[in-house]
């Protein structure tokens, strides 16, 4: 994609005009992560840009043509392509109601959200350029916004979210005056359109550690803001073995579906999938939940809705939160082919995800490990109905070395599991990514 972008700042630098390359591309490179995308910022107006398209036949799109944006399309990528600018007021806390063209890249940098956000490369000078110290900020792993945290925030009320997105996501220390700024006023998130906020939900459990953005908000008042339903859960005590809140269980279950590769469903799921426990809650000797995953799923239906998700998301969620309990009980392959029958395999691989994520709810010691020994026949029964086994590029002996854990049978439980995950493309089947799992399995399950 790096080809089509240099090709456009080539054009762009031939036909007289200055071209950078901004944001997140910039950002992803100096962290040595490999841009998903890359944008153009240039003093050429959008008129110029219609016009250099046009005699360099590009394709482009108008669509963002009113806030000085052209999209070049060049071997079926687009690439955005903007016109410095500077922004007007934002009434509406979403987007300028006017934008004014400027003719620095400063100028144009000064106006975005956070300062690891708001470097360019001058693609003349092949020059960081830098103003507002992000580079240093990647560098000490901070994250503040660029300037006065209460104007960035009320300009568009989405980067509150955003803000814990990207802190999780590249694990850095939220700045202490913009975590006040947040907390002085957290209801403003209740401004965002709730499709946004879905969209922001997906990016933060799409994360490798996505309970850290939920943690981050809980400081500051917008978890319980945004997710009543799921806050109330932080006092709601688990019953044995856990000896935790709900909500702690919750985050564990949500960290461990990522180690396992979950996809978006199933991680929606196991953020989900104890809701119901507040309203089914029952205490004698020890503590009940009868229901809860009834009760669980008519709840996530509601708060799914609310985000606007579609209805074929939302049925799956519900349903692997119905059925989260279902396959600690399964022990005869026919009973395991009727619910495959009645949810899918698909659906059925991502119950078993959910829970294997479950089960493995808190670091354990290896005497613990047997608590997966119940997902054994379940793991076993889809690892007969699969034609593509074969061989781990782990052993045993690499079992042990990176995950620490004695010679014994549990050695084989771990083999059997990865067997699966590989199966089904949950890890990728080569040594380095198999090790990596190794590893987080040591890091988030074994003390």
């Amino acid at each position: 994609m790096i080809d089509g972008a240099r090709k456009i700042a080539k054009i762009l630098l031939e036909e007289g005009f200055e071209a950078h390359f901004v944001g997140g591309c910039v950002r992803d490179t100096l962290l040595e992560i490999e841009p998903k995308d890359y944008d153009i910022a240039t003093n050429a107006r959008p008129d110029d840009l219609i016009e250099i398209a046009e005699k360099h036949a590009i394709k482009i799109r108008e669509v963002g043509k009113v806030f000085g944006v052209i999209l070049f399309v060049l071997n079926e990528n687009t690439y955005e392509v903007a016109t410095y600018r500077s922004d007007g007021v934002y009434s509406d806390n979403r987007r300028p109601d006017t934008v004014s063209y400027s003719d620095t890249i400063e100028e144009d940098l000064s106006r975005r959200d956070f300062t690891i956000n708001a470097m360019a490369i001058n693609l003349s000078t092949r020059k960081l350029v830098d103003p507002f110290g992000g580079l240093s900020d990647l560098h000490a792993r901070r994250l503040k916004t660029v300037g006065d945290p209460n104007l960035r925030f009320n300009e568009d009320y989405l980067r509150i979210i955003r803000f814990f997105r990207f802190a999780a996501r590249f694990d850095m220390e939220p700045d202490v005056r913009t975590m006040q700024e947040i907390a002085s006023d957290p209801k403003r998130v209740l401004g965002v359109a709730y499709e946004r906020i879905g969209m922001e939900m997906k990016d933060i459990l799409m994360l490798r550690n996505p309970s850290r953005a939920f943690k981050l908000m809980m400081k500051v008042g917008v978890f319980q803001i945004l997710f009543p339903e799921l806050d109330i859960l932080k006092v709601v005590p688990q019953s044995q073995p856990h000896m935790d809140s709900v909500l702690n269980h919750t985050f564990k279950v949500l960290d461990n579906a990522a180690v396992l590769g979950a996809d978006y469903t199933t991680r929606m799921a196991a953020l989900l999938h104890d809701c119901g426990k507040a309203d089914t809650i029952e205490v004698d000797e020890v503590i009940h939940f009868r229901g809860h995953s009834k009760s669980g799923s008519v709840l996530a239906e509601k708060l799914l809705e609310a985000l606007r998700t579609s209805r074929r998301f939302s049925d799956d969620v519900k349903q692997l939160v119905y059925y989260h309990m279902t396959l600690h009980h399964i022990s005869t392959k026919g009973l395991f082919k009727r619910y495959i029958n009645k949810m899918g395999i698909e659906q059925v691989k991502r119950l078993l995800i959910l829970n294997l994520a479950d089960a493995l709810d808190s670091r354990m010691t290896v005497d613990d490990l047997g608590k997966v020994e119940r997902l054994d026949n379940a793991v076993e029964i889809l690892q007969s109905m699969n034609q593509n086994r074969f061989d781990l590029r782990v052993d045993g002996r690499d079992i042990m070395n990176y995950t620490g854990i004695p010679p014994g049978p549990h050695v084989g439980k771990i083999k059997r599991l990865m067997e699966y995950l590989v199966a089904e493309d949950i890890i990728p089947d080569n040594r380095g990514e198999q090790i990596v799992f190794l590893e987080a399995l040591k890091e988030n399950w074994f003390v």
